[in-house]
């Protein structure tokens, strides 16, 4: 599995080398629309240079995606440029609904869990 963030500051835009790989498990499309084409539009202004192109699965290079909701939650409060192009209140209020949710599921009792234990019950 390749680990590395779906989309940088240095991803070319428009490119036919470009790869995002979206972690949809943990995301929001419209979300993930929004990160990418803020990238975008954030490395061109600034007129960043992207690296070379990546080839197969160079997961050992870059940062990790998050491996939890909550650890995505945070990386999404911390990272400056998203905020920037969402606005603070929304990743706010995005985070803050996102972590209730989360809050929920924790109290809730999976089929997993169910079948596993209620035999001790």
């Amino acid at each position: 599995m390749n680990r590395r963030p779906p989309v940088s500051d240095h991803t070319p835009p428009c490119s036919a080398e470009r790869i995002t790989r979206l972690a949809a498990e943990l995301s929001d499309r419209g979300i993930d629309l929004v990160r990418v084409l803020w990238s975008d539009l954030h490395g061109v202004e600034r007129g960043l240079v992207p690296p070379p192109p990546i080839r197969g699965d160079r997961g050992d290079e870059g940062a990790p995606l998050p491996t939890s909701f909550g650890e995505a939650l945070t990386a999404l409060e911390q990272d400056k440029a998203l905020g920037e192009a969402l606005g603070d209140r929304f990743v706010r209020v995005f985070t803050e609904l996102k972590r209730m949710e989360l809050a929920r599921f924790a109290q809730a009792v999976t089929d997993w869990e169910f079948n596993e234990y209620s035999w001790m019950l």
